[in-house]
């Protein structure tokens, strides 16, 4: 946790220290709407079976909202939602009590730190930090559970106007749930572990107003 403190001042100072040639160029605040891929990845084994690691592929969608408070730092808020359908690989989580669905919603905040702004393309970087809920259902009963999440990674603008653009961004993802909801609650209850994920995006950017 000390080096993530570290990154985010040094994402701060970075920020305050770089001049912005085209002030004029900065809008004030942006909205992004963009489809999400999560690679989500159960780091270790559940509730006494030797599942190993399990991947799922989770698609959905996500929402970030940006207001500039300078030329290159910005403040983020984001809500995403993903889901990946019943399948083979889900039955880890199910606990051997069948094939489960599952849904991930996070809400994550943090800063942004644009690198270079004036030109076609506006590269950046982030650190967002918050909660996550996942949501089980099986055909024999459902669960859900909240924890921590964050996301340490960033991406590029590609500029198609001065009010739009598209967006790709990549995300080192890490959670914090218990990787089994459901099956043996006696031991899902003490067992909590960490997911180190990865995910993509990628989508259009509306940009308001003028710093």
């Amino acid at each position: 946790m000390r080096k993530i403190w570290l990154l985010l001042a040094v994402v701060m100072l970075i920020g305050i220290a770089r001049p912005v040639k085209a002030q004029d160029e900065t809008p004030k605040s942006e909205i992004y709407l963009g489809y999400d891929y999560t690679r989500f990845r159960i780091s270790n084994s559940c509730c006494g079976a030797d599942g190993g690691f399990t991947g799922f592929n989770f698609n959905g969608g996500l929402a970030q909202a940006t207001y500039n408070v300078t030329n290159n730092i910005g403040f983020v808020g984001e809500f995403a939602g993903t889901f990946t359908p019943s399948n083979a690989n889900n039955t880890i989580i199910g606990g051997g009590g069948g094939t489960p669905s599952i849904t991930l919603f996070t809400y994550l905040f943090g800063p942004r730190l644009t690198i270079v702004r004036g030109g076609r393309w506006t590269p950046f970087v982030h650190v967002l930090m918050g909660g996550a809920h996942s949501s089980v259902n099986l055909a024999t009963g459902s669960g859900g559970q909240n924890g921590f999440s964050m996301a340490v990674g960033g991406g590029a603008d590609f500029g198609l106007s001065k009010r739009l653009a598209i967006r790709g961004e990549g995300d080192y993802f890490m959670t914090r749930l218990k990787d089994c909801q459901l099956g043996d609650a006696a031991a899902c209850s003490t067992i909590t572990n960490v997911q180190n994920n990865f995910r993509i995006s990628g989508g259009i950017v509306f940009r308001f107003g003028e710093r």
